[in-house]
């Protein structure tokens, strides 16, 4: 029998409780182990008090595993999740759209607007259409030169993305597709690169960017219940979809759900023995740009990348001619993080052996860079850049392999990491700012071996230098150095055994290497 405190009317009753309430605007890392949050920005005090990684306040595109009916399946569930403040207050029309489920399993329809309970938000529906001009113009002007090294005529940011996102300009307004995603996330990239850049109005920019982000997940999320699998250019959209969402994380700096986002994109492509790619295709340049982000991030998935890579055509390749990455580079790379994962496992059944690895690092030091045509280039400076950032990546490679294989000492690989830094430093005098950003993961490979303080300051300077594009990772790679050669210091024996990408994997600058 329950007894009260006649002292204290108001005391609970013994063997009763206090219900407990849930908050949903804490940081994802409170969230997921179920404390309450500080909501301090950017970094909450109880994840730094704690020492472990705070995933921010961020929207979120979930993906998480889902068997068919045939059995175990690589296709992915995609959710929108979200607490960030910004985004929760700039279209409440959507607001249900969080709690639903978008199945990546082509073959149910479901309509999306009764399953969802939301009318999309079209684009004339946005309230400042001038704004939306403003940032289109960013990104023709701005942005596209900059997300390459070295500016083409077919500058596929500028001839490829952009007719993509208009495609989903002129839908019905109760019609989504992927096309619409594409354009709500170029919107949402072009004010993250203003608002890093300081060249809009904080605020409005901030909303403009959250509120783009948002409904870019959104028309994804129903969007992909409609992409057959078997139509390249549906297939090639929704890629392209998910490539903006991580191009995004990139400039905004919130880089940590790109792996999810990977996996999930894998998903939706068919086994590797039905693809077909055409030389130059859209498919093409989207599937080798995927397929750097698994391959360099060293991406966990059961999809066969091995034999996807084959499948590329090894001519007109967007990655060589703008990157200087062809197919050799893409299979050595991952041949190597095989490798190194068959270690770590202690598997006796490893996809490749030390002795063949040995044979592709001897093939890899005969793979220098041919000459580069000035046929392709405006400029002879371009050309000229080109070739030295053709070098980079061998010397990068070159590098990996060492690093992976043999565990070596900064000194003894000082002189391949003080050429590979001179030919970047030589790339930026040549093209001076007209030129714009390689990618990360050749950078962070040659920068996290420097030894002597005078290398380690001039890679420090170069990454300063790269600031002017707006990509908020190339900070996030250079507080990566700092803490790694810091680190490395102060643990020498542990440092040889551990590259740059296991020191920063599962933490807050586990960056985006691209």
């Amino acid at each position: 029998m329950e007894t009260v405190d006649m002292f204290n009317p108001n005391r609970t009753p013994t063997g009763s409780r206090k219900k407990k309430t849930r908050t949903f605007s804490g940081c994802w890392t409170c969230r997921s182990r179920r404390i309450k949050c500080d909501e301090r920005r950017p970094v909450c005090d109880r994840c730094s008090r704690a020492r472990i990684a705070c995933q921010g306040y961020g929207v979120r595109l979930n993906w998480t595993n889902t068997p068919s009916n045939g059995g175990t399946s690589t296709h992915g569930r995609a959710t929108v999740s979200g607490n960030d403040k910004y985004a929760g207050s700039a279209d409440n029309r959507a607001g249900a759209a969080f709690a639903a489920a978008a199945s990546w399993e082509y073959a149910k329809h479901t309509p999306p607007c009764s399953s969802l309970g939301f009318r999309p938000a079209q684009v004339d529906e946005l309230t400042v259409p001038s704004c939306q001009r403003d940032l289109l113009h960013h990104w023709v002007s701005f942005m596209c030169k900059n997300m390459v090294p070295v500016d083409l005529v077919d500058n596929p940011y500028r001839v490829v993305y952009l007719p993509f996102a208009f495609k989903g300009v002129d839908l019905p307004v109760t019609q989504s597709s992927s096309n619409l995603a594409l354009f709500h996330g170029l919107c949402a990239v072009s004010a993250e690169n203003q608002l890093y850049l300081c060249m809009a109005k904080p605020g409005v920019t901030k909303l403009l960017a959250a509120r783009h982000n948002r409904l870019a997940l959104q028309h994804l999320q129903l969007a992909i219940n409609f992409q057959s699998p078997r139509d390249s250019d549906n297939v090639t959209a929704v890629l392209s979809a998910i490539l903006f969402c991580i191009l995004r994380d990139v400039v905004g700096g919130e880089a940590r759900n790109w792996r999810g986002h990977v996996q999930g994109a894998l998903g939706c492509l068919a086994d590797p023995s039905e693809i077909e790619v055409q030389a130059g295709s859209h498919m093409h340049m989207v599937l080798e740009q995927l397929l750097c982000l698994a391959v360099f991030g060293n991406v966990k998935t059961t999809y066969d990348i091995d034999t996807l890579i084959s499948k590329l055509p090894g001519s007109s390749s967007y990655m060589s001619q703008y990157h200087g990455v062809d197919k050799f580079i893409l299979r050595s790379v991952f041949a190597i993080n095989q490798y190194v994962a068959g270690i770590g496992s202690r598997s006796n059944t490893a996809s490749i052996s030390n002795l063949e690895l040995q044979r592709l690092e001897l093939q890899a030091r005969l793979h220098a860079p041919a000459t580069v045509s000035p046929g392709i280039y405006l400029r002879r400076e371009d050309a000229q850049a080109a070739m030295h950032y053709a070098h980079v990546y061998y010397y990068a490679l070159l590098i990996y392999f060492q690093r992976c294989l043999y565990q070596p000492s900064p000194e003894s690989i000082s002189g391949m990491v003080d050429r590979a830094l001179c030919h970047l430093e030589t790339a930026e005098e040549i093209a001076g700012a007209s030129n714009g950003c390689i990618l990360l993961w050749p950078c962070l490979v040659i920068a996290a071996e420097c030894g002597s303080s005078c290398i380690k300051a001039r890679a420090l300077e170069w990454f300063k230098l790269k600031r002017r594009h707006g990509f908020a990772s190339v900070d996030t790679g250079a507080n990566i150095l700092t803490n790694y050669w810091n680190w490395r210091d102060e643990n020498p024996d542990e440092a040889s055994r551990t590259t740059w990408q296991e020191f920063v994997r599962g933490t807050e600058d586990d960056v985006v290497p691209i």
